[in-house]
């Protein structure tokens, strides 16, 4: 191999093993061999030598999901940060991407040439691990969910082939490969992806309410994001009141909307729903130009690199109204000031379009995503708590969990739970099909990877 290998023994190895991981908490848990693969032929030497010595494998993108899933105990990581290519087709409007990009500079780069793709809020992680468990990024209710906009998908399978899957080759690999996070029993080298027209105009406001008000913003967010453009995202956080505002109320709801707008007119037209927002507002900032660069800045702020974080994600139904109030009195539970939630009241699919037909396949009317962050290492156990509390709130309203960002070390049900039944078993066959002898590791939390029965 040309690329890296250390094994547990090596001096380098644990330095290595703490930086797989985004977060500021590390998993304790050890894999035998690290390897850095630099080429596609370093991955089919990796994969062989896993299967014929009985190691598993994990695949490592960017390390960005908050259970530390790419860590796992014996077995091989396979480091991809090396494939990081980006090469756009600006006449054919794609491009092809390695599984190691950062979504920032994809962005930066489609900029740069009037393209744009739905990449998610965080500039930092990389598209491996992003599309392969759907992806929900900027401008959904327009461009779609990103692994929808997956046109193909390269691959080293567990018997050692180099594949392209697409709609008319190896199918079922591709079906996958769009939404089954990190249980896909592959290593993915390479995505080309279909691309959008970049908008003119990135346009936000943003309101910030007291959380006394949660009812009232789920309800007006209820009614208000069916009527909205297409080209405007709006959302909601329960978080810490800046210190401006500490001696007026201790929590907030920011209403933030995100217009990517033709045109200055147009752009202010998709914010319009914030202009007459009926509730007491506390302090406002109303249409203001953004960049990518502002946009990212915005959540780099809410969940920091290195900070300790725990979270979990949850696809809820029930009235906004209830599930916005519960989400602020959690909150005020909380142990640390610097945990907060998003919630959002997504948008129905426009009339007549079906959902499309991928292993991403667990969505609700209602998102709900939790994050625990705190400072001090000795109070984890405290936040770790506050963050299953919440959940358990939940519980009644609860219709599954986002693949990407839920807490997976739970146990089994959140990867089961994570997908429409249906679904589920047709990963479980492929998965049975494509690695039978379990080259790859399945879900974290779900080892075997079977259907509950």
């Amino acid at each position: 191999m040309k690329g890296r290998v250390l094994a547990r023994t090596d001096a380098e190895y644990e330095a290595t093993r703490r930086a797989l991981v985004w977060n500021g908490l590390k998993p304790q848990r050890f894999p035998d061999f690290i390897v850095t693969p630099q080429d596609t032929d370093d991955v089919l030497a990796a994969v062989n030598f896993a299967r014929e010595n009985g190691l598993k494998i994990a695949v490592r993108s960017g390390g960005h999901h908050f259970s530390g899933t790419v860590v796992r105990d014996g077995g091989t990581v396979l480091d991809m940060s090396a494939f990081d290519h980006c090469e756009i087709d600006v006449q054919g409007r794609t491009a092809r991407v390695g599984p190691a990009l950062p979504k920032g500079d994809l962005v930066k780069q489609l900029n740069a040439v009037g393209l744009a793709f739905p990449a998610g809020h965080c500039a930092s992680v990389t598209l491996g691990g992003y599309l392969l468990g759907g992806g929900i990024g900027w401008n959904t209710a327009q461009w779609g969910i990103a692994c929808w906009s997956v046109l193909a998908v390269e691959a080293v399978t567990a018997d050692g082939r180099l594949l392209t899957a697409d709609a008319n080759h190896h199918d079922e690999l591709y079906w996958a490969a769009r939404g089954a996070g990190g249980g896909f029993f592959g290593v993915v080298t390479g995505f080309t992806v279909a691309l959008q027209t970049h908008p003119a105009v990135l346009r936000s406001s943003t309101l910030l309410v007291s959380a006394e008000h949660a009812a009232e913003v789920g309800a007006w967010m209820a009614q208000t994001v069916p009527t909205l453009r297409r080209s405007t995202e709006l959302l909601s956080m329960v978080a810490a009141a800046p210190p401006p505002l500490a001696g007026v109320t201790r929590n907030v709801i920011v209403v933030a909307g995100c217009s990517f707008g033709d045109s200055d007119e147009d752009a202010g037209a998709g914010l319009s729903a914030l202009d007459s927002f009926p509730l007491p507002v506390l302090h406002s900032e109303l249409h203001k130009d953004e960049t990518w660069d502002s946009l990212y800045a915005i959540i780099d702020r809410v969940l920091p690199a290195g900070a300790p974080i725990a979270a979990e994600a949850l696809w809820l139904h029930g009235d906004p109204a209830d599930l916005f109030d519960r989400a602020a009195a959690g909150l005020a539970a909380a142990p640390s000031p610097r945990s907060s939630m998003l919630a959002v009241v997504l948008p129905p699919l426009p009339e007549g379009v079906p959902f499309p037909d991928t292993a991403f396949s667990m969505v609700g009317p209602v998102a709900l995503l939790v994050y625990s962050v705190w400072d001090d290492p000795a109070s984890e156990a405290e936040n770790r708590g506050w963050l299953a509390d919440v959940a358990e709130r939940f519980a009644p309203n609860l219709l599954g969990y986002y693949i990407n960002e839920c807490n997976l070390a739970v146990g089994p049900d959140h990867s089961q739970r994570a997908f429409a039944p249906p679904v589920w078993a047709r990963l479980a066959a492929l998965r049975a099909k494509h690695d039978p002898t379990g080259v790859f590791h399945s879900y974290l939390g779900s080892e075997a990877g079977r259907v509950a029965t």
